[in-house]
């Protein structure tokens, strides 16, 4: 601290539970997308999860007087940082930092002084495990009802690897009536019309799916083939 001054500082790892992962966008929105969102960690419950809870009737366990300890990052570490970051373009710098900092509070309860490259197997798998959450798991960066909806929507979709959903669904599911009716049809005829979407009818059925990147990049090379034959 600034002029050597002292505090003493109690913490505490919290956990926040319960967010229902459709509701997950209404928490998360534009203004958590300038950094409050990369200080979460998040986890995720298997599919049809249900938490059955009944007291804990074990014996609590006392940390051992020699532990918790101060714990020393060695050098190795960071250079191991910057390696993952190297090898994996688009890692997500804070999950790194998150993941370093779990493994420093796993030392530290393990009585380890020092943490080494040697113990961050676990913390390498942390990262995998939180890049693929936040897939899953994304702010909602839309500054208006109606972008609101498409990122949602976009979102929603997304999850499902380009197959059709019907819209009904998908409107319960991202719960779009709570925005109203009308801006979730406008919000969906524009995704179409960006060809972010396609819609088709079967029956009485409206159905929806994402376009898949594969898609695009099939068209992009049409579009480029078509224009190279007509130069020839």
């Amino acid at each position: 601290m600034r002029h050597g001054q002292v505090a003493n500082f109690n913490c505490e790892l919290s956990i926040v539970g319960g967010l229902v992962e459709e509701r997950f966008q209404d928490l998360f929105d534009a203004t958590t997308t300038g950094g409050l969102y990369d200080r979460f960690i998040f986890g995720l419950c298997p599919g049809n999860f249900v938490f059955d809870y009944f007291p804990f009737d074990g014996v609590r366990a006392t940390p051992d007087r020699d532990c918790p300890v101060p714990v020393i990052i060695d050098s190795g570490v960071w250079e191991m940082k910057s390696q993952w970051l190297a090898d994996n373009p688009g890692l997500n710098m804070r999950i790194v930092e998150h993941a370093i900092r779990a493994a420093v509070i796993c030392a530290s309860f393990d009585g380890r002084r020092t943490l080494r490259v040697s113990n961050l197997g676990p913390a390498w798998e942390f990262i995998k495990y939180q890049s693929r959450i936040r897939k899953l798991l994304q702010p909602n960066p839309g500054k208006n009802f109606e972008a609101i909806v498409a990122y949602k929507m976009l979102n929603y979709l997304g999850r499902l690897d380009g197959r059709f959903v019907n819209r009904r669904q998908m409107f319960r599911a991202i719960h779009a009536y709570d925005h109203g009716l009308s801006i979730a049809d406008r919000a969906l005829t524009m995704l179409n019309a960006n060809g972010d979407v396609v819609i088709d009818k079967i029956g009485r059925q409206e159905l929806v799916r994402l376009v898949t990147d594969q898609e695009e990049n099939y068209e992009l090379q049409e579009l480029v083939g078509k224009g190279e034959a007509r130069n020839e």
